[in-house]
Protein backbone atom coordinates (compact mmCIF):
# COMPACT_ATOMS: atom_id res chain seq x y z
CA UNK A 1 0.00 0.00 0.00
CA UNK A 2 1.54 3.28 -1.04
CA UNK A 3 0.86 6.65 0.37
CA UNK A 4 2.30 10.17 1.56
CA UNK A 5 2.23 11.38 4.99
CA UNK A 6 2.74 14.79 6.45
CA UNK A 7 6.58 15.72 6.24
CA UNK A 8 8.08 18.56 8.45
CA UNK A 9 10.76 20.82 8.27
CA UNK A 10 13.11 21.46 10.88
CA UNK A 11 14.93 24.44 11.16
CA UNK A 12 12.57 25.60 8.86
CA UNK A 13 13.20 29.00 7.25
CA UNK A 14 10.55 28.76 3.81
CA UNK A 15 7.78 26.28 3.37
CA UNK A 16 5.85 26.23 0.31
CA UNK A 17 3.50 23.41 -0.11
CA UNK A 18 3.59 21.28 -3.74
CA UNK A 19 1.81 18.38 -5.16
CA UNK A 20 2.55 15.34 -6.86
CA UNK A 21 1.01 14.70 -10.48
CA UNK A 22 1.44 10.60 -10.13
CA UNK A 23 1.65 9.04 -6.91
CA UNK A 24 4.02 6.43 -6.99
CA UNK A 25 2.85 2.62 -7.20
CA UNK A 26 3.67 -0.48 -6.77
CA UNK A 27 2.79 -3.59 -9.00
CA UNK A 28 0.04 -5.65 -7.57
CA UNK A 29 -0.27 -3.37 -4.20
CA UNK A 30 -3.58 -2.55 -2.97
CA UNK A 31 -3.79 1.92 -3.93
CA UNK A 32 -6.39 2.97 -0.83
CA UNK A 33 -4.18 4.17 1.99
CA UNK A 34 -4.43 2.77 5.73
CA UNK A 35 -6.45 4.36 7.83
CA UNK A 36 -4.12 7.50 9.93
CA UNK A 37 -4.07 9.23 12.77
CA UNK A 38 -6.76 11.48 11.66
CA UNK A 39 -8.95 8.50 13.53
CA UNK A 40 -7.17 8.96 16.93
CA UNK A 41 -6.06 11.72 18.89
CA UNK A 42 -2.76 12.32 17.72
CA UNK A 43 -1.17 14.34 21.13
CA UNK A 44 -2.87 11.55 23.59
CA UNK A 45 0.38 10.13 24.18
CA UNK A 46 1.49 8.54 27.53
CA UNK A 47 4.19 10.78 29.76
CA UNK A 48 6.16 8.07 29.57
CA UNK A 49 6.21 7.40 26.12
CA UNK A 50 6.65 10.63 24.67
CA UNK A 51 9.43 12.02 22.66
CA UNK A 52 10.92 15.69 22.67
CA UNK A 53 10.17 17.60 19.55
CA UNK A 54 12.36 20.99 18.66
CA UNK A 55 15.00 22.75 20.87
CA UNK A 56 14.54 23.63 24.73
CA UNK A 57 12.63 26.20 24.78
CA UNK A 58 10.76 25.90 21.94
CA UNK A 59 7.10 27.88 22.14
CA UNK A 60 3.48 26.59 21.40
CA UNK A 61 3.11 28.15 17.75
CA UNK A 62 6.97 27.10 16.81
CA UNK A 63 6.03 23.51 17.85
CA UNK A 64 2.90 23.26 15.92
CA UNK A 65 4.43 24.32 13.10
CA UNK A 66 6.98 21.23 12.76
CA UNK A 67 3.90 19.21 13.22
CA UNK A 68 4.36 18.09 17.02
CA UNK A 69 2.03 19.01 19.94
CA UNK A 70 2.52 20.82 22.87
CA UNK A 71 0.70 20.03 25.99
CA UNK A 72 1.68 21.45 29.70
CA UNK A 73 4.72 23.39 28.37
CA UNK A 74 6.49 20.22 26.65
CA UNK A 75 6.57 19.96 22.87
CA UNK A 76 6.94 16.06 21.86
CA UNK A 77 6.08 13.81 19.03
CA UNK A 78 2.56 12.70 18.44
CA UNK A 79 0.87 9.41 17.31
CA UNK A 80 2.12 9.92 13.48
CA UNK A 81 5.51 9.77 11.31
CA UNK A 82 6.83 13.13 11.19
CA UNK A 83 9.76 13.32 8.94
CA UNK A 84 11.56 16.34 9.31
CA UNK A 85 14.49 17.68 7.35
CA UNK A 86 17.67 19.26 8.70
CA UNK A 87 19.57 22.24 7.56
CA UNK A 88 22.97 19.76 6.99
CA UNK A 89 21.41 17.51 4.96
CA UNK A 90 19.36 14.97 7.98
CA UNK A 91 16.52 12.85 7.48
CA UNK A 92 14.86 12.63 11.29
CA UNK A 93 12.25 10.36 10.69
CA UNK A 94 9.94 9.58 13.96
CA UNK A 95 7.27 6.46 13.36
CA UNK A 96 4.55 6.23 16.26
CA UNK A 97 2.96 3.01 16.82
CA UNK A 98 -0.50 4.06 16.71
CA UNK A 99 0.09 5.92 13.61
CA UNK A 100 -2.64 3.76 11.49
CA UNK A 101 -5.26 1.22 12.52
CA UNK A 102 -4.04 -1.92 12.56
CA UNK A 103 -0.55 -0.13 14.60
CA UNK A 104 2.56 0.10 12.70
CA UNK A 105 4.84 -2.63 13.75
CA UNK A 106 8.03 -0.71 14.62
CA UNK A 107 10.42 -3.77 14.63
CA UNK A 108 9.49 -4.30 11.13
CA UNK A 109 10.60 -0.56 9.42
CA UNK A 110 13.14 -0.21 6.87
CA UNK A 111 14.34 2.21 4.19
CA UNK A 112 15.28 1.64 0.54
CA UNK A 113 18.61 0.77 1.76
CA UNK A 114 17.49 -1.71 4.67
CA UNK A 115 17.77 -1.50 8.17
CA UNK A 116 21.26 -1.73 8.89
CA UNK A 117 24.12 0.44 9.55
CA UNK A 118 22.88 4.06 9.42
CA UNK A 119 19.00 3.06 8.59
CA UNK A 120 18.52 1.59 12.06
CA UNK A 121 16.95 3.52 14.68
CA UNK A 122 19.26 5.80 16.96
CA UNK A 123 16.36 5.31 19.98
CA UNK A 124 13.19 3.97 20.19
CA UNK A 125 10.43 2.93 23.07
CA UNK A 126 7.41 1.20 23.22
CA UNK A 127 5.35 3.56 21.41
CA UNK A 128 7.94 5.50 19.11
CA UNK A 129 11.20 4.79 16.69
CA UNK A 130 13.51 7.65 15.93
CA UNK A 131 15.68 7.58 12.83
CA UNK A 132 18.62 9.93 11.90
CA UNK A 133 20.63 9.46 8.70
CA UNK A 134 22.05 11.88 5.84
CA UNK A 135 19.69 12.42 3.01
CA UNK A 136 22.58 10.97 0.26
CA UNK A 137 22.02 6.99 2.67
CA UNK A 138 20.20 4.83 3.06
CA UNK A 139 18.92 4.44 -0.70
CA UNK A 140 17.94 7.44 -1.04
CA UNK A 141 17.42 8.61 -4.52
CA UNK A 142 17.90 12.24 -5.79
CA UNK A 143 16.78 14.63 -8.80
CA UNK A 144 16.23 18.38 -9.84
CA UNK A 145 13.55 19.58 -10.19
CA UNK A 146 11.97 23.11 -10.64
CA UNK A 147 14.86 24.71 -9.11
CA UNK A 148 15.02 22.38 -6.15
CA UNK A 149 17.50 19.17 -5.49
CA UNK A 150 14.69 16.31 -4.26
CA UNK A 151 16.23 13.87 -1.97
CA UNK A 152 13.12 11.03 -1.91
CA UNK A 153 13.38 7.86 0.35
CA UNK A 154 10.01 5.18 1.03
CA UNK A 155 9.64 3.49 4.53
CA UNK A 156 8.04 0.11 4.49
CA UNK A 157 6.58 -2.01 7.47
CA UNK A 158 4.16 -4.80 8.23
CA UNK A 159 1.35 -4.89 10.04
CA UNK A 160 0.89 -6.38 13.66
CA UNK A 161 -0.72 -9.69 13.36
CA UNK A 162 -3.57 -9.97 15.06
CA UNK A 163 -3.49 -13.71 17.24
CA UNK A 164 -7.27 -15.07 17.27
CA UNK A 165 -8.43 -18.06 19.31
CA UNK A 166 -8.08 -20.58 15.98
CA UNK A 167 -4.89 -18.83 13.90
CA UNK A 168 -3.31 -15.56 13.15
CA UNK A 169 -4.88 -12.98 11.01
CA UNK A 170 -4.00 -9.40 9.76
CA UNK A 171 -5.79 -6.60 7.95
CA UNK A 172 -3.31 -5.39 5.55
CA UNK A 173 0.36 -6.87 3.54
CA UNK A 174 2.11 -3.80 4.55
CA UNK A 175 2.34 0.19 5.03
CA UNK A 176 4.52 2.12 2.71
CA UNK A 177 5.49 5.85 3.17
CA UNK A 178 7.47 7.97 0.27
CA UNK A 179 8.66 11.01 1.77
CA UNK A 180 11.32 13.55 0.47
CA UNK A 181 12.84 16.50 1.47
CA UNK A 182 13.60 19.75 -0.98
CA UNK A 183 16.83 22.02 -0.23
CA UNK A 184 17.20 25.24 -2.81
CA UNK A 185 20.21 27.24 -1.90
CA UNK A 186 19.67 28.45 2.06
CA UNK A 187 16.04 27.71 1.70
CA UNK A 188 14.29 24.30 2.82
CA UNK A 189 10.46 23.64 1.68
CA UNK A 190 8.59 20.20 2.35
CA UNK A 191 5.76 18.50 0.90
CA UNK A 192 2.71 17.88 2.95
CA UNK A 193 0.20 15.09 1.74
CA UNK A 194 -2.60 13.52 4.21
CA UNK A 195 -3.82 10.29 3.16
CA UNK A 196 -7.56 9.42 2.46
CA UNK A 197 -8.79 7.09 4.97
CA UNK A 198 -8.89 3.27 4.77
CA UNK A 199 -11.75 1.12 3.41
CA UNK A 200 -12.13 -1.85 5.82
CA UNK A 201 -11.35 -5.61 4.60
CA UNK A 202 -14.03 -7.75 4.17
CA UNK A 203 -14.21 -10.12 7.17
CA UNK A 204 -13.33 -13.60 6.21
CA UNK A 205 -14.06 -16.61 8.44
CA UNK A 206 -12.40 -20.17 8.22
CA UNK A 207 -12.77 -23.28 10.27
CA UNK A 208 -9.68 -23.91 13.07
CA UNK A 209 -9.10 -26.87 15.56
CA UNK A 210 -10.82 -26.43 18.94
CA UNK A 211 -9.35 -28.70 21.58
CA UNK A 212 -11.54 -29.17 25.13
CA UNK A 213 -10.58 -31.40 27.94
CA UNK A 214 -12.42 -32.68 31.08
CA UNK A 215 -10.74 -33.07 34.18
CA UNK A 216 -12.37 -33.71 37.95
CA UNK A 217 -11.03 -31.50 41.05
CA UNK A 218 -9.62 -33.58 44.16
CA UNK A 219 -9.10 -30.59 46.30
CA UNK A 220 -10.38 -31.13 49.37
CA UNK A 221 -11.12 -28.75 52.93
CA UNK A 222 -8.43 -29.21 55.39
CA UNK A 223 -9.55 -26.33 58.09
CA UNK A 224 -13.17 -25.39 59.41
CA UNK A 225 -15.08 -22.99 57.45
CA UNK A 226 -13.86 -23.67 53.99
CA UNK A 227 -16.15 -24.25 51.29
CA UNK A 228 -15.57 -27.10 49.28
CA UNK A 229 -16.42 -26.21 45.83
CA UNK A 230 -14.09 -23.42 46.40
CA UNK A 231 -10.64 -25.72 47.28
CA UNK A 232 -12.11 -28.46 44.99
CA UNK A 233 -10.34 -27.38 41.97
CA UNK A 234 -6.97 -26.71 43.17
CA UNK A 235 -5.89 -29.69 42.37
CA UNK A 236 -7.28 -32.54 39.89
CA UNK A 237 -6.82 -36.26 39.40
CA UNK A 238 -4.04 -37.21 37.30
CA UNK A 239 -3.73 -40.38 35.21
CA UNK A 240 -1.67 -42.26 38.11
CA UNK A 241 -4.68 -41.75 40.39
CA UNK A 242 -7.47 -43.79 38.83
CA UNK A 243 -9.25 -45.67 39.59
CA UNK A 244 -10.40 -43.08 42.35
CA UNK A 245 -13.23 -44.46 45.12
CA UNK A 246 -16.16 -42.30 45.40
CA UNK A 247 -19.16 -43.41 47.70
CA UNK A 248 -22.78 -42.88 45.86
CA UNK A 249 -24.29 -39.66 46.86
CA UNK A 250 -20.55 -37.91 47.13
CA UNK A 251 -19.86 -34.59 45.15
CA UNK A 252 -17.71 -35.34 42.03
CA UNK A 253 -16.50 -32.07 40.24
CA UNK A 254 -16.34 -31.66 36.89
CA UNK A 255 -14.17 -28.87 34.83
CA UNK A 256 -14.50 -28.51 30.56
CA UNK A 257 -11.74 -26.16 29.71
CA UNK A 258 -10.10 -25.24 26.72
CA UNK A 259 -6.99 -25.96 26.05
CA UNK A 260 -4.12 -23.89 23.81
CA UNK A 261 -5.98 -21.13 23.50
CA UNK A 262 -5.28 -17.34 24.77
CA UNK A 263 -8.21 -14.71 23.13
CA UNK A 264 -10.00 -13.23 26.10
CA UNK A 265 -12.78 -12.34 24.07
CA UNK A 266 -14.01 -16.02 23.52
CA UNK A 267 -16.74 -18.21 26.16
CA UNK A 268 -17.14 -21.85 26.16
CA UNK A 269 -20.47 -23.09 26.33
CA UNK A 270 -21.59 -26.30 27.47
CA UNK A 271 -24.81 -27.86 25.49
CA UNK A 272 -25.90 -31.09 26.87
CA UNK A 273 -23.44 -33.58 29.68
CA UNK A 274 -24.88 -37.01 29.72
CA UNK A 275 -23.26 -40.18 31.93
CA UNK A 276 -23.09 -43.67 29.90
CA UNK A 277 -21.92 -47.08 30.79
CA UNK A 278 -19.92 -47.20 28.05
CA UNK A 279 -17.62 -45.63 25.89
CA UNK A 280 -19.70 -44.75 23.03
CA UNK A 281 -22.01 -41.51 23.85
CA UNK A 282 -24.59 -43.15 22.10
CA UNK A 283 -24.66 -46.65 24.05
CA UNK A 284 -27.73 -47.29 26.74
CA UNK A 285 -28.55 -46.55 29.46
CA UNK A 286 -28.06 -43.08 29.69
CA UNK A 287 -28.41 -40.17 31.87
CA UNK A 288 -28.92 -36.93 31.44
CA UNK A 289 -26.78 -34.24 33.32
CA UNK A 290 -27.10 -30.78 32.05
CA UNK A 291 -30.03 -30.08 29.00
CA UNK A 292 -28.79 -26.89 26.98
CA UNK A 293 -26.10 -26.09 29.30
CA UNK A 294 -28.36 -26.33 32.52
CA UNK A 295 -29.59 -28.98 35.24
CA UNK A 296 -31.34 -31.81 33.88
CA UNK A 297 -34.91 -30.74 35.65
CA UNK A 298 -35.81 -34.79 36.05
CA UNK A 299 -33.28 -35.58 38.25
CA UNK A 300 -34.07 -35.42 42.31
CA UNK A 301 -30.38 -34.44 42.77
CA UNK A 302 -30.20 -31.35 40.28
CA UNK A 303 -26.53 -30.59 38.68
CA UNK A 304 -25.00 -27.50 40.12
CA UNK A 305 -23.26 -25.19 37.68
CA UNK A 306 -20.40 -23.17 39.73
CA UNK A 307 -19.37 -19.56 38.47
CA UNK A 308 -16.16 -19.47 37.03
CA UNK A 309 -15.24 -15.75 37.12
CA UNK A 310 -12.10 -13.17 38.21
CA UNK A 311 -12.25 -14.14 41.48
CA UNK A 312 -10.78 -17.55 40.27
CA UNK A 313 -7.42 -16.07 39.75
CA UNK A 314 -7.95 -18.34 36.25
CA UNK A 315 -6.04 -16.22 32.90
CA UNK A 316 -9.02 -16.74 31.23
CA UNK A 317 -11.97 -17.54 33.16
CA UNK A 318 -13.98 -17.84 30.14
CA UNK A 319 -12.66 -20.60 28.68
CA UNK A 320 -13.92 -22.66 31.71
CA UNK A 321 -16.99 -24.50 32.87
CA UNK A 322 -17.49 -26.22 36.56
CA UNK A 323 -20.05 -28.47 37.80
CA UNK A 324 -21.39 -30.69 40.42
CA UNK A 325 -23.14 -34.02 40.55
CA UNK A 326 -23.59 -36.17 43.40
CA UNK A 327 -22.00 -39.97 42.63
CA UNK A 328 -24.66 -42.53 41.09
CA UNK A 329 -24.58 -46.35 39.35
CA UNK A 330 -27.14 -47.55 36.49
CA UNK A 331 -29.51 -50.26 37.20
CA UNK A 332 -30.64 -53.20 35.87
CA UNK A 333 -33.83 -52.05 33.83
CA UNK A 334 -35.56 -55.69 34.70
CA UNK A 335 -34.38 -56.32 38.06
CA UNK A 336 -33.00 -52.79 39.38
CA UNK A 337 -30.32 -53.65 40.83
CA UNK A 338 -27.53 -51.86 40.93
CA UNK A 339 -24.65 -52.72 38.11
CA UNK A 340 -21.10 -52.97 38.58
CA UNK A 341 -19.86 -50.58 35.39
CA UNK A 342 -17.58 -48.35 34.40
CA UNK A 343 -19.33 -44.38 34.27
CA UNK A 344 -18.66 -42.17 31.07
CA UNK A 345 -19.24 -38.34 31.11
CA UNK A 346 -20.13 -36.73 27.80
CA UNK A 347 -20.20 -33.16 26.79
CA UNK A 348 -21.30 -31.33 23.74
CA UNK A 349 -19.35 -27.63 23.85
CA UNK A 350 -19.31 -24.86 21.80
CA UNK A 351 -17.18 -21.29 21.31
CA UNK A 352 -19.26 -17.80 21.58
CA UNK A 353 -18.69 -14.62 21.08
CA UNK A 354 -20.80 -12.52 23.75
CA UNK A 355 -22.21 -8.94 22.12
CA UNK A 356 -25.06 -6.83 23.48
CA UNK A 357 -27.74 -9.26 22.82
CA UNK A 358 -26.10 -12.80 23.80
CA UNK A 359 -24.06 -12.86 27.01
CA UNK A 360 -23.41 -16.61 25.91
CA UNK A 361 -24.42 -17.58 29.89
CA UNK A 362 -27.05 -20.54 29.77
CA UNK A 363 -30.63 -19.11 31.38
CA UNK A 364 -31.60 -21.48 33.81
CA UNK A 365 -34.34 -21.37 35.91
CA UNK A 366 -34.71 -22.55 39.49
CA UNK A 367 -37.32 -24.93 40.57
CA UNK A 368 -39.05 -24.46 44.17
CA UNK A 369 -37.36 -28.68 45.18
CA UNK A 370 -34.03 -27.12 44.31
CA UNK A 371 -34.65 -23.76 46.46
CA UNK A 372 -35.52 -26.28 49.39
CA UNK A 373 -32.50 -28.22 48.81
CA UNK A 374 -30.40 -25.68 48.91
CA UNK A 375 -31.89 -24.24 52.41
CA UNK A 376 -31.34 -27.77 53.98
CA UNK A 377 -27.89 -28.70 52.72
CA UNK A 378 -24.64 -26.39 51.75
CA UNK A 379 -23.22 -29.00 50.07
CA UNK A 380 -23.30 -28.36 46.26
CA UNK A 381 -24.07 -31.49 44.22
CA UNK A 382 -25.96 -32.67 41.25
CA UNK A 383 -26.69 -36.00 39.04
CA UNK A 384 -28.57 -39.13 39.80
CA UNK A 385 -28.08 -41.40 42.98
CA UNK A 386 -29.51 -44.85 42.55
CA UNK A 387 -30.86 -46.54 45.77
CA UNK A 388 -31.60 -50.47 46.21
CA UNK A 389 -33.21 -52.11 49.26
CA UNK A 390 -29.95 -53.65 49.79
CA UNK A 391 -27.66 -53.87 52.46
CA UNK A 392 -24.40 -55.12 51.04
CA UNK A 393 -22.03 -52.89 49.66
CA UNK A 394 -21.53 -52.40 46.20
CA UNK A 395 -17.99 -51.10 44.12
CA UNK A 396 -18.60 -49.67 40.63
CA UNK A 397 -16.16 -47.44 38.23
CA UNK A 398 -16.58 -44.66 36.43
CA UNK A 399 -14.70 -42.86 33.42
CA UNK A 400 -14.95 -39.53 31.63
CA UNK A 401 -14.77 -38.45 28.31
CA UNK A 402 -15.84 -35.08 26.45
CA UNK A 403 -16.46 -35.52 22.73
CA UNK A 404 -15.92 -31.97 22.28
CA UNK A 405 -18.54 -30.14 19.54
CA UNK A 406 -17.13 -26.69 18.24
CA UNK A 407 -19.81 -25.32 16.05
CA UNK A 408 -19.51 -22.26 14.25
CA UNK A 409 -22.87 -20.50 12.11
CA UNK A 410 -23.16 -18.19 9.49
CA UNK A 411 -25.73 -15.11 9.41
CA UNK A 412 -28.30 -17.43 7.53
CA UNK A 413 -28.65 -19.86 10.34
CA UNK A 414 -26.98 -22.90 8.87
CA UNK A 415 -27.06 -26.38 11.11
CA UNK A 416 -23.93 -26.26 13.19
CA UNK A 417 -21.38 -28.90 12.00
CA UNK A 418 -19.86 -30.67 14.92
CA UNK A 419 -16.05 -31.06 15.12
CA UNK A 420 -14.90 -34.12 17.39
CA UNK A 421 -12.46 -33.85 19.68
CA UNK A 422 -12.05 -36.76 22.38
CA UNK A 423 -10.62 -36.54 26.37
CA UNK A 424 -10.15 -39.62 27.92
CA UNK A 425 -9.76 -40.48 31.23
CA UNK A 426 -8.87 -43.19 33.47
CA UNK A 427 -11.61 -45.25 35.18
CA UNK A 428 -13.47 -43.66 38.00
CA UNK A 429 -13.92 -46.41 40.97
CA UNK A 430 -17.16 -45.57 42.98
CA UNK A 431 -18.48 -47.32 46.03
CA UNK A 432 -21.46 -47.64 47.99
CA UNK A 433 -21.73 -48.06 51.71
CA UNK A 434 -24.77 -50.35 53.23
CA UNK A 435 -26.37 -47.38 54.91
CA UNK A 436 -27.66 -46.44 51.20
CA UNK A 437 -30.89 -48.65 51.69
CA UNK A 438 -33.68 -47.60 52.21
CA UNK A 439 -34.84 -46.79 55.65
CA UNK A 440 -36.94 -49.43 56.99
CA UNK A 441 -39.27 -47.93 59.59
CA UNK A 442 -39.82 -50.68 62.71
CA UNK A 443 -43.40 -50.95 64.14
CA UNK A 444 -43.74 -49.24 67.48
CA UNK A 445 -45.41 -50.62 70.51
CA UNK A 446 -47.29 -48.05 72.21
CA UNK A 447 -46.33 -48.07 75.93
CA UNK A 448 -48.90 -47.04 78.63
CA UNK A 449 -47.26 -46.15 82.14
CA UNK A 450 -48.84 -47.87 85.04
CA UNK A 451 -50.02 -51.53 85.72
CA UNK A 452 -52.96 -53.31 83.86
CA UNK A 453 -55.54 -53.38 86.56
CA UNK A 454 -57.72 -55.42 84.78
CA UNK A 455 -58.56 -58.22 82.12
CA UNK A 456 -60.24 -55.23 79.62
CA UNK A 457 -57.26 -53.01 79.71
CA UNK A 458 -54.65 -55.79 78.56
CA UNK A 459 -57.24 -56.84 75.41
CA UNK A 460 -56.94 -53.52 74.63
CA UNK A 461 -53.32 -53.36 74.81
CA UNK A 462 -53.11 -55.89 72.60
CA UNK A 463 -55.46 -54.96 70.27
CA UNK A 464 -53.80 -51.56 69.96
CA UNK A 465 -50.60 -53.47 69.42
CA UNK A 466 -51.99 -55.59 66.16
CA UNK A 467 -53.54 -52.30 64.92
CA UNK A 468 -50.34 -50.54 64.73
CA UNK A 469 -48.11 -53.44 63.50
CA UNK A 470 -51.04 -54.10 60.32
CA UNK A 471 -51.14 -50.50 59.71
CA UNK A 472 -47.42 -50.28 59.11
CA UNK A 473 -47.03 -52.89 57.04
CA UNK A 474 -49.92 -52.17 54.96
CA UNK A 475 -48.27 -48.50 54.53
CA UNK A 476 -44.22 -50.67 53.97
CA UNK A 477 -46.12 -52.75 51.48
CA UNK A 478 -47.61 -49.78 49.86
CA UNK A 479 -44.56 -47.49 49.98
CA UNK A 480 -42.73 -50.43 48.23
CA UNK A 481 -44.96 -51.33 45.62
CA UNK A 482 -45.31 -47.68 44.67
CA UNK A 483 -41.24 -47.62 44.97
CA UNK A 484 -41.16 -50.29 42.16
CA UNK A 485 -43.76 -49.07 39.71
CA UNK A 486 -41.79 -45.41 39.84
CA UNK A 487 -38.44 -47.37 38.93
CA UNK A 488 -40.17 -48.88 36.11
CA UNK A 489 -41.07 -46.33 34.75
CA UNK A 490 -38.54 -44.34 34.88
CA UNK A 491 -36.20 -47.53 33.23
CA UNK A 492 -38.84 -48.12 30.84
CA UNK A 493 -38.83 -43.86 30.23
CA UNK A 494 -34.47 -44.21 30.13
CA UNK A 495 -34.94 -47.33 27.46
CA UNK A 496 -37.51 -45.28 24.87
CA UNK A 497 -35.22 -41.96 25.48
CA UNK A 498 -31.84 -44.00 24.26
CA UNK A 499 -33.90 -45.82 21.46
CA UNK A 500 -34.73 -42.34 20.42
CA UNK A 501 -31.61 -40.86 20.40
CA UNK A 502 -29.54 -43.79 18.19
CA UNK A 503 -32.51 -43.22 15.95
CA UNK A 504 -31.98 -39.90 15.35
CA UNK A 505 -28.23 -40.55 14.82
CA UNK A 506 -28.82 -43.11 12.34
CA UNK A 507 -31.05 -40.73 10.89
CA UNK A 508 -28.24 -37.86 10.70
CA UNK A 509 -25.63 -40.36 9.21
CA UNK A 510 -27.62 -41.46 6.60
CA UNK A 511 -29.00 -37.91 5.62
CA UNK A 512 -25.50 -36.66 5.42
CA UNK A 513 -24.54 -39.97 3.01
CA UNK A 514 -27.39 -39.04 0.60
CA UNK A 515 -26.18 -35.49 0.93
CA UNK A 516 -22.94 -36.79 0.20
CA UNK A 517 -24.11 -39.03 -3.26
CA UNK A 518 -26.34 -35.72 -4.16
CA UNK A 519 -23.26 -33.76 -4.27
CA UNK A 520 -21.52 -36.84 -6.30
CA UNK A 521 -24.52 -36.65 -9.09
CA UNK A 522 -24.79 -32.87 -9.20
CA UNK A 523 -20.49 -32.69 -9.79
CA UNK A 524 -21.24 -35.63 -12.25
CA UNK A 525 -24.15 -33.49 -14.48
CA UNK A 526 -22.61 -30.35 -13.94
CA UNK A 527 -19.24 -31.58 -15.63
CA UNK A 528 -21.39 -33.56 -18.59
CA UNK A 529 -18.68 -36.65 -17.07
CA UNK A 530 -21.67 -38.44 -18.71
CA UNK A 531 -21.66 -39.71 -22.36
CA UNK A 532 -24.60 -39.31 -24.81
CA UNK A 533 -26.63 -42.25 -25.43
CA UNK A 534 -28.38 -42.32 -28.27
CA UNK A 535 -31.47 -44.73 -28.88
CA UNK A 536 -32.49 -46.58 -31.74
CA UNK A 537 -35.78 -47.78 -32.91
CA UNK A 538 -37.09 -50.52 -34.51
CA UNK A 539 -37.31 -48.88 -38.13
CA UNK A 540 -34.70 -47.07 -37.82
CA UNK A 541 -31.33 -48.54 -38.69
CA UNK A 542 -28.62 -49.66 -35.58
CA UNK A 543 -26.26 -47.26 -34.76
CA UNK A 544 -23.70 -47.53 -32.40
CA UNK A 545 -24.25 -45.09 -29.18
CA UNK A 546 -21.67 -42.15 -29.51
CA UNK A 547 -20.00 -39.98 -27.07
CA UNK A 548 -18.80 -36.56 -27.13
CA UNK A 549 -15.11 -36.40 -27.03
Amino acid sequence: MVSFLSTNIFPLRKATNSSRKTDPQLPGKPTVPPQTSGQVQKCQVQDYERVPCGEPGIKAARCNAINCCFVDQQCYYGKTVTVQCTIDGQFVLVAARDTTLPRISLESISMLGGNTGPCSPVDSNAAFAIYQFPVTACGTTMMVKGGYVVYENRMVSSYEVGVGPRGSITRDTHYELYFQCKYSGVSLAALSIEPAANVDPLPLVAAGPLEVALRLGKGQCATKGCVEEQVAYNSYYSALDYPVTKVLREPVFVEVRIVGRTDPNIVLVLGSCWATAAPNPYSLPQWDLLVNGCPYQDDRYLTRLIPVNGTSGLAYPTHYRRFVLKMFTFVDKTSMTPLRETLYIHCSTAVCLPNALDSCEPMCTRTISSIMADRKSQIVVEGEASESDSDEEIYMTSGLTVPGEASETDSEGEEEKPTAFHHHLPPLTVDRHDDMSVPQQSPTTPTHGGHVNSLLQQKLQESNARLCADVSQSVRQVYHGATRDIRAATAHLSHSQGVIIATSHAVRVAMDDLRAVCDKIDIITSCRLLPDISMTTASSPTMPCSAPY
